[in-house]
């Protein structure tokens, strides 16, 4: 489905960019222009950023994370 009309922006590009770590709007429209030119998209694009999060935390090996804290 696409999120921004004007940058032609596919939800799916949104998750390949959060699994390269851009997990927040404004890196989003760093990499895409995404919201930068009429802003209709910005409140769907909130919604797809937020639904990807719980997705990647949920892939992170928690073991290793605690490794490095420590």
């Amino acid at each position: 489905m696409i999120v921004c009309n004007c940058f032609n922006v596919r939800e799916r590009d949104l998750a390949e960019l959060a699994t390269e770590g851009r997990c927040c709007l404004r890196s989003v429209r760093q990499a895409t222009g995404l919201g930068t030119n009429c802003g209709k998209c910005i409140p769907q694009a909130r919604a797809v950023i937020s639904a990807q999060k719980p997705a990647l935390l949920t892939s992170v090996d928690l073991g290793s994370t605690m490794e490095m804290r420590a």
